[in-house]
């Protein structure tokens, strides 16, 4: 089945608020896809890239790499890292992140995200510090 396919399941479920209607997408879904396709296809749609057991890990966010995937209309893992590279980069709770890596790997294929440190002091939590992303270098 063509990822393509799935991504247009996706957005018609973002779309949808009745959850009878998002059954009744899921289900015809589920009928036209290929038998072999159906575990995967169901992690997708839980936000997951395999089942936890598996130990699948791939060293990014797994919505993220989703949206990728999505926007890349294929599984090639080279349109995939294209088409990631080219997303946004924003967390709500951590703020706009970049792409770095190029001085220290050759290409820019690390993500890169404020944070806050917090610290106890005698007993007594101290205003949190926001650290900025890092710049890459």
């Amino acid at each position: 089945m063509r990822f393509t396919h799935l991504a247009n399941l996706f957005t018609q479920l973002e779309t949808t608020s009745s959850g009878t209607r998002m059954r009744e997408l899921l289900s015809a879904f589920f009928k036209r896809a290929p038998k072999a396709d159906v575990p995967s296809i169901a992690h997708l749609l839980l936000g997951e890239i395999a089942a936890e057991h598996e130990n699948v890990l791939i060293g990014m966010a797994d919505k993220m790499v989703v949206k990728a995937i999505a926007k890349a209309g294929t599984t090639d893992t080279g349109k995939v890292a294209e088409a990631l590279r080219a997303l946004p980069v924003s967390d709500p709770n951590l703020g706009a992140g970049h792409w770095i890596g190029q001085d220290f790997f050759g290409i820019n294929q690390e993500l890169s995200f404020p944070f806050g440190v917090g610290l106890v002091t005698n007993g007594k939590l101290q205003p949190t510090m926001k650290v900025e992303a890092a710049g890459g270098k």
